[in-house]
């Protein structure tokens, strides 16, 4: 379908809110889901939003940045197309609270099956997934050695306790998620350890549950200047995506008609959209308040770095 095409890994660092336009029944202000499965995402405009604002901050020269597309201001007469797509990102592992170990990364088999129909769908080369495990009805998976297990053998998320079958398929799927899709820093190498064995396989009716009734709810308040006291009407409630929550999103490229000089081949493009956003990005609403900050993780080499000269030896 696309002549090249990357997954971008986002993991929250903060919570992460962009918001519907609708108001909702138990919170004020909830956050975009998709209407056949009511998981949360990141719409893909906002997320081409921000690489669009990086390329601006960047001052990416006028024939790069029109490879986005046009600007939703622009006042051109015939908008100019894009080169490049960008999905909408959706939970790959969802943390849960757990009774013992903290809290679970959660996932299901419909989730993980959809992640590899939609790596396959953009042609993304990434290395083989693990097969999830075969699990009875209103069972959850969980690595050997998992620290979310109880003495008995229980597995409680939240006030739930599931019939647990403990499988190498977890472990081995917790150790490929930690080495593809977390980020490669240093501080990070904590959690990935642990992701190899904190990864829980849930049935698909929990995972949802969880999805629906596991997000952050904030209430927000607004004060009279005058007064110096809350306003009249003016508590509200916002919902967020909680932190530790990993997403993906997929990103393709077609060879423009008439590409930049910078750019010979798609490959070229999508290593230019990879530097847009090499390690970091802050998403959504309430920046001011620390909202929004996500890690990047990327599923091709690494960005080259520019290696310093040094400097010449005095004779």
């Amino acid at each position: 379908m696309f002549d090249a095409a990357e997954c971008l890994f986002l993991y929250l660092e903060s919570s992460l809110r962009v918001g519907s336009d609708e108001e909702g029944m138990e919170v004020d202000l909830p956050i975009q889901r998709e209407a056949a499965t009511g998981y949360p995402l990141l719409p893909a405009s906002s997320l081409k939003g921000v690489l669009r604002a990086r390329a601006r901050l960047q001052q990416a020269p006028i024939e790069l940045l029109g490879l986005l597309g046009s600007p939703p201001e622009s006042a051109e007469s015939q908008p100019q197309p894009s080169s490049v797509v960008v999905s909408d990102a959706i939970p790959l592992l969802f943390p849960v609270r757990s009774l013992t170990g903290l809290f679970a990364w959660v996932t299901s088999v419909e989730a993980l099956s959809r992640f590899q129909r939609d790596v396959a769908a953009y042609g993304v080369k990434v290395a083989p997934m693990p097969a999830p495990p075969s699990l009875d009805p209103e069972t959850a998976g969980v690595a050997p050695e998992s620290p979310l297990l109880g003495r008995k053998q229980s597995l409680v998320l939240e006030e739930f306790t599931f019939p647990v079958r403990v499988a190498e398929e977890v472990g081995a799927l917790g150790t490929w998620l930690a080495e593809t899709a977390f980020p490669e820093d240093a501080v990070f190498a904590f959690w990935r350890a642990r992701a190899a064995r904190g990864v829980v396989v849930l049935p698909e009716g929990a995972y949802r549950y969880f999805l629906d009734h596991g997000t952050q709810v904030v209430p927000r308040i607004r004060i009279d200047p005058r007064t110096g006291t809350a306003a009249d009407g003016s508590l509200w409630t916002e919902e967020y995506l909680p932190p530790e929550t990993l997403l993906y999103a997929l990103v393709g490229a077609n060879q423009p008609e008439a590409p930049p000089k910078e750019i010979k081949k798609a490959a070229d493009l999508i290593e230019w959209v990879r530097r847009l956003a090499p390690a970091a990005l802050q998403l959504g609403s309430g920046r001011t308040l620390g909202h929004g900050i996500v890690r990047v993780r990327w599923t091709g080499k690494k960005l080259a770095r520019a290696t310093r000269k040094s400097p010449a030896k005095k004779r």
